[in-house]
């Protein structure tokens, strides 16, 4: 991924367009309600992230990392507070400040790093009162190699579907 025209090694954005969405309400001789958002931005990233310290019983499967894959599908809508703006810049600025924090920042979690692509959208955009932004896990696990004899020293990751986490914030000025 390209991030202020510089690669970013280790995170990528799945190529094609997410699907851009909108909201628009309106009641009778009323002003206009606008919703904007942007549907499937697919992202990773291969270091930067952890999960620990969080509270664990019987049925916790997932192990604690200090350096893990991130990768998320995110669906991300934000509230105009403004009237009127140039619709298109403001997505282009909060889509560019979502992906500038999303490779910049040093997760301690998924929520953490929700949290503050929230608040870099928000930095972004001016025009905006909230962002809601949901962005699921999309797990990769380290290779389990000892049946064929063989050590994996973090090099080889299987993508599974559990366990799996459905995080989702508002954040608003």
């Amino acid at each position: 991924m390209s991030v202020d025209g510089s690669s970013e090694q280790t995170t990528f954005k799945l190529g094609g367009p997410e699907k851009q969405t909108v909201v628009a309400v309106r009641e009778k001789s009323g002003p206009w309600s606008i919703t904007s958002g942007i549907d499937g931005l697919t992202i990773l990233k291969t270091t930067k992230s952890a999960f620990t310290g969080y509270i664990k019983d019987k049925l916790t499967t997932l192990k604690p990392a200090t350096d893990r894959i991130f990768g998320t599908c995110a669906t991300v809508t934000w509230d105009y507070a403004s009237t009127a703006p140039d619709y298109a810049r403001v997505r282009a600025r909060i889509v560019a400040g979502l992906l500038k924090e999303f490779a910049a920042h040093h997760s301690m979690s998924v929520q953490h790093t929700l949290y503050d692509m929230g608040k870099a959208a928000l930095d972004a955009a001016p025009e905006i009162a909230r962002v809601t932004l949901t962005m699921p896990n999309l797990h990769h696990l380290l290779a389990d190699l000892s049946p064929f004899g063989q050590e994996n020293p973090n090099h080889i990751f299987v993508p599974i579907d559990e366990p799996h986490g459905y995080i989702e914030a508002t954040v608003e000025r």
